[in-house]
């Protein structure tokens, strides 16, 4: 991914993802919006 801050996206558990950005961080998505959150990045 050219240019972006993510360096990987995976499931976290059944209903959440796991989004590593390059910088360290690490962010969930909360269980009521994980689908959404997938359909926006084209994943689900």
């Amino acid at each position: 991914m050219r240019g972006s801050a993510v360096e990987k996206l995976e499931r976290f558990t059944k209903n959440t993802l796991a989004v590593y950005l390059k910088n360290g961080v690490q962010l969930k998505t909360s269980e009521s919006r994980t689908a959404e959150f997938g359909r926006w990045l084209g994943i689900s």
